[in-house]
């Protein structure tokens, strides 16, 4: 086995896999801090209550 390789890869194939799971844990966290607080209920109805708020301003 050769010096600085270790699993087939070496130093920076390991920083690679090490920032592409940081990356990946920090959308996974922000998808469920924004599932939990309500941002992806009732994605449609915001367009609607645009609509009605221009008819209200004319």
């Amino acid at each position: 086995m050769s010096e600085g390789v270790y699993l087939g890869m070496n130093v920076a194939g390991w920083f690679f896999l090490f920032t592409l799971m940081c990356l990946s844990g920090m959308a996974v966290i922000i998808y469920l801090w924004g599932k939990r607080s309500g941002q992806f209920k009732e994605v449609e109805g915001v367009k609607y209550r645009m609509m009605d708020e221009e008819k209200k301003d004319i």
